[in-house]
């Protein structure tokens, strides 16, 4: 059972990590600097779209419990 666990932890890992990397990607195409003045008009890097992605994810799962 433990097994079981630790494979579907892996792969909703997996998924949501795929999930940061095809959004950023999205974003920072579609919008590219157009975005960069809502972070202080500082350039828009992947990994920080990734986090607000993550945040925004993390907030929507804590509030359906």
């Amino acid at each position: 059972m433990d097994g079981l666990v630790n494979e579907k932890t892996h792969e909703s890992a997996l998924v949501l990590a795929n999930a940061g990397e095809l959004a950023a990607m999205v974003i920072k195409k579609v919008a590219g600097n157009d975005i960069s003045t809502a972070v202080n008009g500082s350039v828009l890097t992947r990994e920080m779209i990734q986090n607000i992605l993550y945040r925004k994810i993390a907030q929507s799962v804590t509030n359906r419990k």
